[in-house]
């Protein structure tokens, strides 16, 4: 059978169907089932960390639905919206970033900082020779 010319195909069922009677309506249903099927999806290859797809697929699967259903859910989300939403909720500040807070807080408590009330003032500090931090807000 050609999958490439589906009304061949479909006469070749039917010729079969005439010659073993009850087989043609399991092979028809089948045939409409599989042709269904091909003409709604399609396929999507992408790059991604194995360890990702599998805590995905964990996530997923708890939800109780596949990859591919999340991955359709979120583009059609995606198409609608035209909006991407992502969530940090689980994730954990680095060791580089928890010590620049920590440099951070130290600046503002030592008074090492300066708040500026337009771009102008700001500039103008940026590019004085003497800066100073005394008039700290």
């Amino acid at each position: 059978m050609s999958a490439k010319n589906p009304l061949q195909t479909m006469q070749r069922i039917f010729s079969l169907a005439i010659l073993t009677g009850v087989a043609y309506y399991i092979i028809l249903s089948i045939y409409f089932v599989i042709i269904y099927n091909f003409m709604k999806t399609a396929l999507l290859t992408v790059k991604i960390d194995p360890k990702v797809k599998r805590k995905a697929h964990a996530v997923a699967e708890a939800l109780g639905m596949s990859l591919g259903t999340l991955v359709s859910v979120q583009l059609n989300e995606f198409i609608r919206t035209k909006t991407v939403h992502a969530s940090l909720s689980e994730d954990r500040p680095t060791p580089y970033l928890l010590k620049a807070l920590k440099e951070s807080a130290a600046d503002v408590k030592a008074g090492r900082v300066y708040s500026f009330d337009n771009a102008t003032d700001a500039i103008k500090w940026l590019t004085s020779r003497k800066k100073s931090y005394s008039s700290a807000s």
